[in-house]
């Protein structure tokens, strides 16, 4: 595997994920990261990009696989969020897991996305 800039993470994975005809105020991207620099080769650390679709909206929480799949404690200090269109919040969540569900609160409502399979 060829490491790029200082080696320290590597994008392993990268998910796009859309829901059309639906209104929903937020899309999302899923990332996994490298964890080699930590000494950890072969886990993943798993990021979701929340991107805004409204002129303003506040990004209340981040839950991966119901609860199961928590947020780093920095990045859940970074919540709740207010974004204007087009802006990202990012959520980490711990090393290892391995993210099936996403839902996202917010002011507007709660939106859930199915990951993979």
């Amino acid at each position: 595997m060829k490491r790029f800039g200082f080696g320290v993470l590597i994008v392993v994975m990268s998910l796009s994920i859309n829901v059309f005809g639906n209104n929903i105020p937020v899309k999302i991207k899923v990332k996994y990261l490298d964890a080699g620099m930590m000494g950890m080769h072969g886990a993943t650390v798993p990021i979701v990009e929340v991107i805004s679709a409204s002129n303003s909206i506040i990004i209340k929480d981040v839950i991966g696989n119901r609860g199961n799949c928590p947020m780093t404690a920095y990045r859940k200090a970074q919540f709740p969020q207010k974004l204007k269109f087009g802006e990202l919040a990012t959520a980490g969540f711990k090393m290892g897991c391995n993210l099936i569900e996403i839902d996202v609160v917010t002011n507007q409502g709660t939106w859930s996305w199915s990951i993979g399979n």
